[in-house]
């Protein structure tokens, strides 16, 4: 059930109304629950078992059995979930490499499992660190599933979510205003923005190599705003569908490809991913707490693993890999430009090495993402676009997207 959808529209229009014709907290709650369940049943009803039983592990740390325990029992129960679903087959498929032979598994990746699973964790870890208090199965349900950001984030923490069930949500002017502004600025970056870039670039990356320089040079540059627009895009319209029903939720992007370096770029791009891996992994592991070569190590450690959250390939794990290098040269030389000049510079450097790494993010295999680095590199064909009615259209697009991220400084109006 997409959020361009006629049958959304249809979905979101009813619980509006039944949400705030609801009198009392508890029944909001129970709403939340059942529509969420409902709207995750439109994909797969089979997965709707398996969202409940995360919630369930989740719901059981508070449980008097567990309460005086490291819950180390309910992080591998959910991270193994995770691991079977989404990349049993992959290893599997590596270790032949090793002489060791595993049958994979006929399985159907669950729609947002990556999301709805790191936010199990953070109930999990914040219960275990006393930062959110005890809460009934239907609380931990309804912000596990919470539908507006059940399928592609942002990833809520529980500490921001659970203290707004506190009371019953009543109907804000202001923030359904807000909300509707945020939601359609978001619908018009995903549905205008990116899905025109990936017109262009999908036709150049799925035949990496099979066109002129100039239409790979294009690609990349289209790219870089089509996944930015993606994910920003589908944030915007997740948080501002919360907001109309009166949850307020961080800001998710912050102008990324501002950014003057890739350090600024991981605090900028997807805040509550980034986030996530700090406080729950990169803290954990013992941050920049026991030395600086653990500190580089973390660093390097929390990136590949970062990578891997966003799929089962090596394109994605060498991505995480190329980020975590990054990062860990940066902190090792304090590289931090502060003076006009350098920021700008930085900017223009870090921009540029961010979208040489998309190419990994997208490409099919590494072959294919060197493939397309290379092609970018011929001379010859450089001057040399072929599909250029597409591309003009996107030209005049990237005009439009630099004037929305020039002005989006004006965006913590609609976090307030």
């Amino acid at each position: 059930m997409l959020f361009n959808s006629f049958k959304y529209l249809i979905f979101y229009f009813l619980f509006f109304i039944l949400f705030y014709s609801i009198k009392n907290r508890k029944s909001q709650i129970l709403l939340i629950c059942i529509g969420s369940l409902y709207f995750y049943a439109a994909w797969n009803i089979s997965h709707v078992i398996l969202l409940f039983l995360v919630c369930l592990i989740a719901y059981s740390v508070q449980l008097s059995f567990f309460k005086q325990s490291t819950p180390w029992l309910q992080i591998v129960l959910a991270l193994g979930i995770l691991f079977v679903f989404k990349y049993f087959n992959f290893f599997a498929h590596e270790l032949i490499y090793f002489n060791i032979s595993l049958n994979t598994v006929n399985l159907i990746l669950p729609v947002g499992i990556s999301f709805y699973v790191f936010q199990a964790i953070s109930y999990i870890v914040d219960k275990q660190r006393m930062q959110v208090k005890s809460v009934s199965l239907q609380e931990v349900v309804a912000y596990i599933s919470f539908f507006p950001q059940l399928v592609a984030g942002p990833i809520v923490r529980a500490d921001v979510f659970l203290p707004q069930l506190a009371r019953r949500l009543i109907f804000d002017k202001k923030m359904f205003y807000t909300g509707i502004l945020l939601f359609s600025m978001g619908m018009f970056k995903k549905v205008v923005i990116a899905d025109n870039m990936g017109l262009f670039a999908d036709s150049v990356f799925d035949i990496s190599g099979g066109t002129t320089a100039g239409n790979h040079i294009l690609a990349f540059y289209f790219y870089a705003i089509q996944i930015y627009y993606d994910f920003c895009g589908y944030s915007d319209m997740a948080i501002g569908i919360a907001r109309t029903l009166g949850f307020k939720f961080p800001a998710n992007f912050n102008r990324p490809y501002f950014s003057a370096s890739i350090t600024q770029f991981w605090k900028r791009w997807h805040i509550s991913l980034s986030g996530w891996l700090r406080d729950y992994l990169y803290i954990s592991l013992g941050g920049n707490q026991r030395g600086r070569f653990r500190l580089l190590l973390n660093l390097a450690l929390v990136m590949l693993i970062g990578g891997l959250w966003h799929g089962a390939a090596w394109t994605f794990i060498i991505w995480g890999g190329f980020h975590g290098l990054l990062l860990a040269v940066e902190r090792l030389f304090s590289y931090n430009p502060q003076d006009r000049v350098s920021r700008i510079f930085g900017i223009i450097i870090t921009f540029h090495l961010v979208a040489l790494l998309w190419i990994l993010f997208r490409s099919a295999d590494i072959a294919s993402a060197i493939t397309f680095i290379k092609a970018m590199t011929d001379i010859e064909s450089m001057a040399i676009i072929t599909s250029k009615f597409i591309a003009v259209k996107c030209l005049f697009l990237v005009v439009i997207f630099i004037l929305i991220e020039f002005f989006s400084n004006l965006r913590p109006f609609f976090f307030l």
